[in-house]
């Protein structure tokens, strides 16, 4: 993502880095908390921690923003079009 775009989520971004730079955003699941199996509706529901890092293309041995979310919500398991089982998830 530019930095352009991302000052208008994250103010000052611009006052920091160049317009133009990118910023890499990698995202992963840091804890799952809750997990439980719903036979009615047929979906998994779950609440985790989430963990979005923000690369810094000045240094890329550092982060320039780590950002810590909690979400809600049920998982589905589904099949692909190569036929590999995938999650689909939806917030509460």
């Amino acid at each position: 993502m530019k930095v352009s775009v991302l000052d208008d989520f994250i103010e000052g971004y611009i006052n920091v880095f160049e317009e133009n730079a990118l910023i890499e955003i990698t995202t992963q699941i840091d804890r799952v908390e809750l997990i439980s199996f719903d036979q009615t509706f047929n979906n998994i529901s779950f609440k985790a921690d989430i963990v979005c890092l923000f690369s810094n293309p000045l240094n890329d041995k550092f982060k320039s923003a780590k950002v810590n979310v909690a979400i809600r919500g049920s998982t589905t398991v589904e099949l692909n079009d190569k036929f590999a089982f995938v999650l689909k998830i939806t917030l509460d």
